[in-house]
C-alpha cells in the first residue's frame, strides 16, 4: 500500500479512512483474497497479525476492525 500509514494520519477519523482506502486498494488487487464480511476480517486479522490489528484499531479509537470498517 502506497499511502500513509494508518497509525501515522493523526486523528481517528482519518486513521479510520485511510484504513478503508487502503483495504479497498487490496481488495481490488487480490478479489479472491476478499472476506466474506468485516467480521470474518477482524477475526483473520486477530489471528494472523494481531499486532497490526491492535494498532490500527488505536489509531482509529475502535475495538474490533468491523467498527473501524463501519
Amino acid at each position: 500500500m502506497s499511502g500513509p500509514r494508518v497509525e501515522d494520519v493523526g486523528s481517528g477519523v482519518g486513521a479510520q479512512a485511510a484504513l478503508a482506502i487502503d483495504l479497498a486498494t487490496w481488495l481490488a488487487d487480490h478479489p479472491e483474497q476478499q472476506p466474506r464480511t468485516a467480521a470474518d476480517f477482524d477475526a483473520a486479522a486477530l489471528e494472523r497479525c494481531p499486532k497490526a490489528r491492535e494498532s490500527i484499531l488505536a489509531a482509529t479509537d475502535h475495538d474490533s476492525l468491523k467498527e473501524a470498517l463501519g
